[in-house]
């Protein structure tokens, strides 16, 4: 076919619908593979997706295919191709056609959250000159009350607007637009608005003065002081707000009042029909357009000056590109085939793109899953996509039949749950229902739970039940079997297979906290990097890299590395400032300083956090990947300070790049922690971020949340298609429109909420809302691969579920959980059985809530003096408690493995203790004997520590682990490094077990001491340490809810074993 030919036709489609793990990636990597096979060059496949990480994952799952095949030129090649994020592939082609758009080929690409940064910078001026226009609409609209800056909506429409394609002309129009469709249904106005404000205003004037005096009940003070301040500000403004309107139409008083309060009832309820309540809505939504239009405007012209372009300025500029005929030619030789991956998170503008390139290429496969389109906060449209896919009358569709991810329970209940809510969407039950490949395995537990927490009174509360849940799950982990996702065997449950999914990232913060109370590790994406002490610690040491001066640096440094009591010296003796000019991390740090000059921030940065060891150092706090993870995030935030420098076109420096971390401190989304990927931590996160992920085992809470807002329609910016859908423009006819709602929190008897009522948008909005929640709890249940726990107060109300309705409006889901241990969930009249768990917060949570309150101290009263303890403290700094010092050394207690070990000059303890630790931790027996002696000769390099030999260490080791396999055989599972973290009233405490051994009957603790004393201490300096071994052993018990059934403390030096009975462990401690 010729080139003319193919320029007349439209591309062939296809649609792969995949339900949720139904394989959607292997299946696209398949055609991709297919389509290379048989000849379509690798360079001229275009595959677009979400995210760079499914963009690299795509990539390699498709080159492994190709190897295998043989394919390994294709391999090469496809790295060639336009794979990647949409805002990677258009950009490239906006680079390769940068001349015929009259573009720089070299493109200064700004962030999205700098995007914001600039365009408030560049519209500054604007919004004023609209504040000091509209100040008196907005106050009385509401603007200033509880709602955000009506500046933030500005930027809203904008980027709407944006992201379907408008022209600012256009969206000054759409405040026309806007304003037809609210005077559709708002009532005729009165014509005498300065007769309604006299009247109600006079009213107010004599119902302050004829309240009766002995009329002294709350609700008539109440009504008293609303009548009071509303005259206030009336005097004050000239005015009142509508949401006062609101108020006195509701005022309520004493019987006595009655009478006074009626007359101001009756004038103010005639708020709706004010014709200014009318001006000011048509003046509020005017304002918010044009001011939108005007900062288009200007934000596009600073734009081209300082030559940056956004990604949404690529997305349009490359369907400018595309819609070029001159243009056809070129495209069509670079671009045959084109996927497109999660097609139902599109934008408008997307939605254009792809429909276009639809046309330019061969062929075009779409996958996707319209039943996850869960990111209309976003921007995405799906009802767009859905309308632009019903017109593609020669689409191929093919369904993706099969469950891979899920075991058959738990597949055949959601398929009972959404087949009816989907299909009264106008869904074939073809594309709800997937067939299970996976069988549930006999040795599992019911797949189903529910988690009841009924005497719970508030959110946190809620939280601490959920933790106890999970709390009690991994103590049973050995009865959730899980089948493995690489292995395919079976294995017991761990805390990272667990993944708690909340609606709001508070609700996440307050599980994570809960879980932490409970001694359980949690990875959230918790706010508060900045804050964190290992980031503290080195920026303090790149501060003072680059400020000899910074004494605060200083202090800083010192409070990190040095365990003295350096602040009181330090206040007590002048000249001690000089004196910490000697502490060891301050001289490296004063030695490397010539260094900087002609280094980038980022390498300073490194720089400093090498010479001040703090990666060394964060680690012995515990927790030592998280804390080096939130050292890489810092290392990143250097980088991206660099690039945003060098799209600005200015200097990189490391004053510059100070000052924008203390901007970070206000980014909620750079100044998370980092993600951890402990094994040893439970998973808490939302539900949109939770889309495209698994887990065996899934708790859904916030399941008694509904949509707080009951007038969707207001408040927001809603795009719509005012014309017929064309295929050619499917963003022709696009507006957008804005109803503010002047009542602030009050949304009900306000007199517009039965107007609106009526509105077909506010029925449509409220249907568009719907929809997309039931979309969200199908992703938070299609998470679980095989068990799903349902978590909430109590069964008998749960919002979120009764919004699951099938063509009838009847709810599909009904819990029967009455039982203490086994219910049903009823689905559509099958019963679906589950395990139910009622849970109660224990004691200990009771205790803590107790010392909380009695920590409230009153004026006047006389307190005893109190010692204070620490809010953390370190098991290994804890001492004996006078019961524990009996020194007498029982024989049993201890056992030789061995000769003591030689040392050879002069010993620092800590120093060899490090090393031995590190040794013994990266040492296997099953290593050959030479790869063994290298681990120990580069550690002793390391350390810098020669009072061993290598020799010596092996033997240590060899000894340790015969007397571990003759004690408890050599099928006991070893962990080494294990950390742990509990809580002990209004203390906390983290740690590391250097050696855990799991028994059948229970866990062994080992800890390693490097103490080289004679025999007759042995045993004194072991039980110096029990106390640190029964915060172990109490951690470990309240996290598995198995026993220690013994500690020892090794000492390799002298080649001992000392022991401490469950007994001994399970003694009270003082912290």
């Amino acid at each position: 076919m010729s080139r003319k030919e193919r320029g007349k036709m439209t591309g062939k489609l296809k649609m792969i619908s995949a339900g949720a793990g139904a394989g959607k990636t292997y299946s696209l990597s398949g055609e991709m593979t297919s389509t290379i096979q048989h000849g379509t060059a690798p360079e001229n496949i275009m595959a677009t997706t979400f995210t760079v990480k499914a963009a690299n994952e795509l990539i390699e799952r498709i080159r492994l295919r190709l190897l295998e095949a043989g394919k390994n030129e294709e391999a090469a090649r496809i790295l060639d191709g336009y794979v990647g994020t949409m805002n990677s592939v258009f950009g490239r082609l906006l680079r390769e056609f940068a001349l015929e758009l009259g573009l720089s080929p070299v493109q200064n690409v700004l962030a999205d959250n700098e995007v914001s940064n600039v365009f408030r910078e560049v519209t500054a001026e604007i919004n004023h000159k609209y504040y000091l226009k509209y100040y008196e609409v907005f106050s009385r609209i509401g603007f200033d009350d509880y709602r955000n800056d009506w500046r933030n909506i500005v930027e809203q429409v904008i980027e709407q607007a944006r992201q379907n394609n408008l022209s600012p002309d256009e969206v000054r129009e759409c405040a026309n637009f806007s304003w037809r469709k609210m005077k559709n249904w708002l009532p005729e106005p009165d014509q005498d608005g300065k007769a309604l404000d006299e009247k109600l205003r006079s009213a107010l004037k004599v119902a302050k003065s004829q309240f009766p005096e002995s009329d002294q009940t709350k609700a008539t003070k109440d009504a008293r002081t609303s009548i009071q301040n509303a005259l206030l500000e009336w005097e004050r403004n000239g005015y009142i707000t509508w949401q006062q309107w609101a108020r006195l139409s509701k005022l309520k008083s004493g019987k006595q009042s009655e009478e006074v309060v009626s007359p101001v009832i009756a004038d103010a309820s005639r708020h709706f029909l004010h014709p200014r309540l009318h001006d000011d809505l048509k003046n509020t939504i005017y304002a918010l357009f044009h001011c939108a239009a005007e900062g288009m405007e200007v934000f596009q012209e600073e734009k081209s000056k300082r030559g940056f372009i956004d990604f949404t300025d690529q997305e349009a500029l490359a369907l400018e590109l595309l819609r070029d005929e001159d243009n056809m030619d070129a495209l069509k030789d670079r671009i045959s085939e084109v996927f497109v991956d999660e097609v139902q998170d599109s934008s408008p503008l997307q939605v254009a793109l792809i429909m276009r390139l639809r046309e330019i290429a061969e062929k075009s496969t779409w996958v996707g899953d319209v039943k996850q389109a869960i990111y209309g906060f976003r921007g995405t449209d799906p009802k767009l996509m859905q309308t632009a896919m019903d017109h593609l009358h020669d689409m191929e569709v093919e369904v993706l039949p099969n469950s891979w991810r899920s075991r058959k329970s738990l597949v055949e209940f959601v398929n009972e749950v959404f087949v009816p809510v989907f299909r009264a969407r106008g869904m074939e039950k073809e594309r709800i229902k997937l067939n299970p490949v996976r069988e549930d395995d006999p040795k599992q537990r019911l797949a189903l739970e529910t988690w009841a927490f009924p005497h719970a009174k508030n959110k946190k509360a809620d939280a601490a039940h959920v933790a106890v849940g999970v709390e009690q799950v991994l103590a049973e982990k050995e009865q959730y079997v899980i089948i493995d996702k690489n292995t395919k065997k079976r294995r017991s449950l761990k805390p990272s297979d667990i993944a708690i999914l909340c609606r709001t990232n508070e609700e996440c913060e307050q599980i994570a906290e809960a879980l932490g109370n409970r001694g359980i590790k949690a990875t959230v994406g918790e706010k508060g990097l900045m804050t964190k002490p290992e980031v503290i610690f080195a920026i303090a040491a790149l501060r003072y890299l680059i400020d000899r001066e910074d004494t605060l640096a200083i202090a800083e440094i010192v409070h990190f590395t040095e365990k003295s009591n350096w602040l009181s010296e330090w206040l007590e003796d002048k000249q001690y400032k000089e004196k910490l000019r000697t502490h060891p991390v301050i001289k490296e740090l004063d030695q490397v300083r010539e260094n900087i000059k002609q280094m980038s921030p980022s390498e300073v940065l490194d720089l400093a956090i090498v010479t001040a060891k703090v990666d060394e150092v964060v680690v012995t706090w515990g927790q030592g990947n998280q804390r080096l993870a939130n050292l890489d995030a810092l290392r990143k935030l250097a980088t991206i300070y660099e690039d945003q420098a060098e799209t600005k076109r200015t200097a990189a420096s490391i004053s510059g790049f100070l000052l924008f971390l203390l901007d970070i401190k206000d980014d909620d989304e750079r100044n998370e922690v980092a993600e951890s990927t402990d094994d040893f931590a439970v998973q808490v996160l939302t539900y949109h971020k939770a889309k495209g992920l698994e887990w065996p085992f899934v708790i859904l809470y916030s399941l008694n949340k509904q949509n707080p807002r009951k007038l969707p329609v207001f408040d927001a910016v809603i795009p719509e298609s005012t014309e017929g859908f064309h295929v050619e423009n499917p963003l022709y006819g696009r507006k957008l429109y804005y109803w503010p709602w002047p009542y602030g929190r009050q949304t009900t008897k306000v007199g517009l909420d039965s107007y609106v009522s009526t509105a077909p948008e506010l029925r449509e909005k409220q249907l568009l809302d719907l929809e997309e929640s039931q979309r969200l709890m199908y992703v938070g249940m299609t998470r679980a691969r095989d068990y799903l726990v349902f978590a909430n107060r109590n069964f008998s109300r749960v919002n979120w579920i009764n919004e699951l309705i099938d063509e009838k409006g009847n709810g599909v889901i009904r819990f029967d959980v009455k039982a203490e241990t086994v219910g049903n969930i009823v689905v559509n009249g099958e019963k679906f059985p589950c395990q139910v768990r009622v849970l109660q917060a224990t004691e200990e949570e009771t205790v803590l809530e107790q010392e909380a309150i009695s920590n409230v101290v009153y004026l006047g009263k006389r307190m005893e003096k109190q010692t204070f303890k620490p809010a953390r403290f370190a098991p290994s700094e804890l001492s004996p408690s006078i019961e524990q010092s009996n020194d007498e050394v029982p024989s049993s207690n201890i056992m030789e493995i061995g000769a003591r070990l030689p040392l050879a000059g002069q010993v620092e303890m800590d120093q060899l203790g490090d090393l031995v630790h590190a040794f013994l931790a990266a040492d296997n027996l099953d290593f050959d004997r030479e790869q063994r002696l290298t681990i120990a000769k580069t550690l002793i390099n390391n350390f810098d520590v020669y009072a061993l030999t290598p020799k010596s260490l092996l033997e240590a080791n060899e000894r340790f682990m015969s007397f571990i396999y003759e004690q408890y055989s050599k099928e006991v599972k070893i962990y080494k490094e294990w950390p742990i973290h509990i809580r002990k009233g209004l203390q906390t405490a983290s740690g590391w077990i250097d050696m855990l051994l799991e028994t059948e009957g229970g866990y062994v603790i080992i800890d390693h001491k490097t103490f080289p004393g004679k025999q007759s201490e042995w045993f004194k300096k072991a039980k110096s340490y029990l106390p640190q071994l029964q915060i172990y052993a109490e951690a470990i018990w309240k996290a598995t809810r198995k026993p220690v059934i013994a500690a020892w403390i090794h000492m390799p030096v002298v080649g001992a074993m000392v022991h401490f009975s469950e007994n001994e462990l399970k003694q009270l401690i003082h912290v």
